[in-house]
């Protein structure tokens, strides 16, 4: 349990139902996530909370692994993944569209290059929009669209893979875990779930006791314990107390 002190660190990674922003406030500190009650609950545990809004699970793999790498302390992982159609995008144009103009300086080294030139998408379908909607015509992002694109199945499939890969990571580098999907798609009943459980990957993620269900969601958690939600999925602050405690118990 945490409260024995087994855990010197709680790294937390995610996107905005694990952020501290939370998705509701613009300031941060308005909104109390299950990471401040983690806090409280664990004075004597470092929390780090890595999670950014709008993150797609490529982020996610990339800025946890890129961290954790550099721990030496005995850490505890909270892993909160996105929508599998999140599918990230980097573009070095000139005009890059509403959802492609943020630079994630955070996530690289500061003396890199990458911080100046790299720009990131969230998430495929705002593409879309831009180009549906709007007198958006850049022929980059036009191919990265084309490129980019792929069916439901397939993203279900990479993630459950890039999961196991994952783990395997963690466990590599002594570092225990609890990895969850935090987004709700509503989808799920439309993939080839005959096909993605055939796979190894599939029974091996059924197998670790580190990986929750992937019908797990917040959405789901907050449902299942009577908490409201935004129109988003995303739970208010007693929410976020009662996944705190969870999360307490689990580890």
């Amino acid at each position: 349990m945490v409260d024995k002190k087994v855990y010197d660190t709680i790294y937390i990674n995610g996107d905005s139902y694990s952020a501290l922003d939370g998705h509701l406030f613009s300031k941060l500190g308005d909104h109390k996530v299950y990471s401040d009650f983690l806090k409280n609950m664990c004075p004597d545990i470092k929390i780090i909370n890595a999670a950014m809004s709008g993150s797609n699970n490529a982020r996610i793999f990339r800025k946890s692994t890129e961290d954790l790498l550099t721990m030496s302390e005995k850490t505890f992982a909270v892993i909160g993944f996105s929508f599998t159609e999140r599918q990230e995008l980097w573009y070095t144009g000139n005009n890059p569209s509403r959802m492609c103009s943020k630079t994630n300086t955070h996530d690289f080294p500061i003396n890199s290059d990458l911080i100046d030139k790299l720009k990131f998408d969230t998430s495929i379908y705002y593409f879309y929009e831009q180009e549906t909607n709007k007198d958006f015509n850049d022929p980059d992002i036009k191919n990265m669209i084309t490129n980019k694109h792929q069916s439901s199945t397939k993203n279900m499939t990479d993630f459950i893979f890039n999961l196991v890969q994952f783990a395997g990571f963690l466990k590599s580098n002594n570092i225990d875990y609890l990895l969850f999907r935090a987004a709700r798609e509503e989808d799920m009943e439309d993939l080839n779930w005959d096909f993605i459980k055939s796979t190894n990957a599939w029974k091996c993620i059924q197998q670790d006791s580190g990986i929750l269900d992937l019908d797990f969601s917040i959405p789901n958690f907050a449902a299942d314990n009577n908490f409201s939600v935004t129109d988003t999925g995303h739970m208010y602050e007693d929410g976020h107390f009662a996944f705190a405690k969870y999360l307490k118990h689990y580890v």
